[in-house]
């Protein structure tokens, strides 16, 4: 899942390299902490947290959900703007319109089965 939740991320990477590595919010490890929060910083990296749901269900998935895997991915951009002002409310916009453009992509291409 982690590789994943990497590969998703490469605009980022792409467009603030640098400035991830130095603030340590380039690395993203897994960890358990309060299950509202998707996400949170520790001290040397970003932290995934195993308790909340849509993270459990991706690590219990051989075939991991592209949705699932779209929201967590949002939430770590979000927190990503929310601790470094030199990426902006525009920079997540942005993103969030390139996450949602290739999901859209990948799902026409792949339609997946919507159960109740």
């Amino acid at each position: 899942m982690l590789a994943a939740v990497y590969e998703q991320l490469h605009w980022a990477r792409a467009r603030h390299g640098q400035l991830l590595d130095e603030l340590a919010l380039s690395q993203i490890e897994l960890h358990y902490f309060d299950a509202k929060r998707v996400t949170e910083l520790r001290a040397t990296a970003i932290a995934l947290n195993q308790g909340h749901p849509v993270v459990a269900r991706l690590l219990g998935q051989a075939r991991l959900d592209l949705v699932d895997l779209s929201f967590v991915v949002a939430a770590l951009y979000t927190l990503m703007n929310d601790l470094a002002e030199e990426i902006t409310d525009d920079h997540e916009r942005e993103f969030v319109d390139q996450l949602a453009e290739s999901l859209a992509l990948t799902l026409r291409q792949e339609p997946r089965e919507l159960t109740e």
